[in-house]
This record gives structure tokens, C-alpha cells and sequence, in this order.
């Protein structure tokens, strides 16, 4: 039973459970934001959500089994390295949640079908094609982000028509491409160093500008809407700036502290996503599930002391 235990919580750790709470958001804002915040379709956005698991923890598994002789020197705790997760075992994983992230979205349509097989060939492209490439890697990752919200927008849409402008989606869309894109050039280098001082302040550069960016399209309508939004976007500013201080004041003497930063950054995008759901329209329940998204953040933070989210 130990073993099993041992062999178990290695698996969580391969698919960066804190980081799996990060993705439920992606598509309901894609699908929020492409049908003006009505979610018409639960069913068939559950089955999305499920194929955005699939693809995400693929990408996982593929880059740890593509990373194994670097662990092997600079992480050898981690679950492939250790021998915790056989090279193998992981590989076939990774196939098969492939596999799966193609298929469930076949219940979508043939929009959200064509999204997903984007997807996994860009989670392929990153791990096997521009891993190595810290430009090329950064876009490719940004990339996976733009297009798992997206994956939500075109399972919406096969359902329900664009009922918001799309200037608000594309937005959202480059948004947490650009954001991913620059918190993936910092994690570039987490085991080595050697940043330049402005670096670090990449991802709260971008908060900052998608934040503007925002009030030249739209604006909350309401009081609640407001209230949610706000207090979403300032968590969301709060972690970016926090993080980039401690990034300048830290990555020149102590590359250690580099991987729970980009946690940090990654754990961001929950409440990102939860200034995403409610600006996708002034309705009660997507106000609410804007704030049950923003809810999930302290659970990832929770579990990002156990488990790395880097």
C-alpha cells in the first residue's frame, strides 16, 4: 500500500497538481467570452474542460521525459528522475491523455475538434521542436494558453452563436498568450541564472497592459461586476509586482528562489481568469462563477507548498 501511496503522489507531482487548477478557467472564459456570459452548454464545456486536463498533463509528461538527463543533474527528486515514475510508464501516459485531448472534443463540434488537434500539435512543437530555443519555446507555450481558451470559445460557439464583441475575446485571447510567453522565458533558465535586471518584471509589464488594454474596449456595467472584477485584476497585479520585486531582488544571488516565483506567476492566472469570466457580461451567474473561479486560487496556493508548480 506504501508503494502505491509513494507511487501515487509521484503522478501528482509529474502533472504539477497546483497547476491543474489553472485550467477549468481558460475554457469557461473562452466560452464566457465568446456567448456574453451565458454558459449554454455545461456538458459539452465539461468535456472540453476534460480534454484541456488531457492535453495540459501530456505536456507534462512529455516535457519531464524529454527533460530526464537534465534532472538527472539539477532535479534528481523529481518523479521520472527518481525512478518514482518509470521513463516508459510516463511516455505511454503521455500518449494516451494525447489521445483523449483529440478525441472529447469531438463532442463539441468540429470547431472545438480542429482547437484541440492545434493544441496538441503545439504541446508536441514545444517539447520535441523548440524546447531548447528559449524565443521559440516561450511563443510555443504562450501559444498552448491562447488556444485552450480558445478550445473553449469554439465548443461555445458551436452551441450558441458570438454574442459579445470580438475584440473582448481576441483581447483575453493575446492576453494570456503574451502573459504565459513571458513567464515561460523566465522559467527558461530557473536552473542556471544569469537574468538581465529587467526580466523579471515581464509578466507584471504585461498585467499592466492588458489592464489598459481592457478599458479601450469595455467596461464593467454594474456594481457587482465592479466589485469582482476589481478585486480579481488587483490579486492578480498584487502577485505579478510581488513577484517581479522578489524576482529583481533574488535572481542575481540565488537562482533557487526562481521556481516558486513562477509558480507564483502561474498560480496568477486564476484570478486573471476570474477578471475574464466576469468581463465577458453583466449576468448575476456568470459574475458567480467568475468569483467561484477566483475561489480555487488560495486552494492552488495551498497546494503549491507541496507539491512544484515549475
Amino acid at each position: 500500500m506504501t508503494g502505491r501511496r509513494h507511487e501515487g503522489a509521484a503522478w501528482l507531482a509529474l502533472f504539477r497538481l497546483p497547476n491543474l487548477l489553472t485550467l477549468p478557467g481558460d475554457v469557461l472564459a473562452g466560452a464566457l467570452l465568446a456567448t456574453g456570459g451565458v454558459l449554454h452548454a455545461p456538458l459539452i464545456t465539461g468535456a472540453v474542460i476534460s480534454a484541456s486536463f488531457c492535453l495540459y498533463g501530456a505536456g507534462l509528461v512529455f516535457n519531464d521525459w524529454v527533460d530526464l538527463e537534465e534532472d538527472r543533474r539539477a532535479r534528481p527528486d523529481r518523479p521520472i528522475p527518481s525512478g518514482a515514475v518509470p521513463p516508459r510508464n510516463a511516455l505511454r501516459m503521455g500518449f494516451v491523455l494525447l489521445a483523449a485531448g483529440i478525441l472529447l472534443p469531438l463532442l463539441a463540434g468540429i470547431a472545438a475538434s480542429i482547437c484541440a488537434i492545434l493544441l496538441a500539435g503545439a504541446v508536441l512543437a514545444y517539447n520535441f521542436l523548440t524546447k531548447r530555443q528559449r524565443l521559440a519555446a516561450a511563443l510555443n507555450m504562450g501559444l498552448c494558453r491562447g488556444l485552450n481558451l480558445s478550445l473553449g470559445a469554439a465548443a461555445a460557439t458551436a452551441v450558441s452563436p458570438i454574442d459579445t464583441p470580438p475584440s473582448l475575446l481576441i483581447w483575453a485571447a493575446c492576453l494570456v498568450t503574451v502573459y504565459i510567453a513571458a513567464v515561460t522565458w523566465l522559467a527558461h533558465k530557473e536552473t542556471e541564472g544569469g537574468y538581465r535586471s529587467w526580466e523579471g518584471w515581464l509578466p507584471a509589464a504585461v498585467s499592466v497592459i492588458g489592464l489598459a488594454a481592457y478599458f479601450t474596449i469595455s467596461t464593467p456595467a454594474h456594481l457587482l461586476q465592479w466589485a469582482v472584477f476589481a478585486l480579481s485584476w488587483v490579486a492578480f497585479l498584487t502577485v505579478c509586482i510581488g513577484a517581479s520585486v522578489r524576482f529583481s531582488l533574488a535572481a542575481g544571488t540565488n537562482v533557487s528562489s526562481i521556481p516558486p516565483l513562477i509558480g507564483k506567476w502561474i498560480g496568477a492566472l486564476i484570478p486573471l481568469q476570474s477578471a475574464l469570466i466576469v468581463a465577458s457580461g453583466p449576468t448575476p451567474p456568470n459574475v458567480a462563477l467568475g468569483a467561484a473561479v477566483f475561489c480555487l486560487w488560495p486552494l492552488q496556493r495551498r497546494l503549491a507548498r507541496w507539491f512544484y508548480s515549475s
